[in-house]
């Protein structure tokens, strides 16, 4: 689950930045990128445990098209197009 005691708030974020669309999208230290919409729903974009790979997403940005862009901490790239 993305949700967890306000008080550990400062130990699960590892980033979150507001999309163009306005709705939050967060980084985990578990390795999970999710988004947060305006209504609270909680959508999973990216969940390393579920990869092969396991990349973890450590930063990302959005581009002016609001493209969002990902880096992990190994291969500074995580390849697939989030949404």
């Amino acid at each position: 689950s993305a949700f967890f005691p306000y008080k550990d708030a400062d130990q699960m974020f590892r980033k979150c930045l507001f999309g163009p669309d306005g709705d939050l999208t967060v980084i985990l230290q578990t390795g999970q990128i999710v988004n947060i919409d305006r209504e609270g729903t909680v959508k999973t974009l990216y969940d390393r445990s579920e990869e092969t790979e396991k990349r973890i997403p450590w930063s990302f940005s959005y581009g002016p098209d609001g493209t969002m862009f990902v880096t992990d901490i190994a291969d500074h790239l995580i390849p697939e197009k989030l949404s």
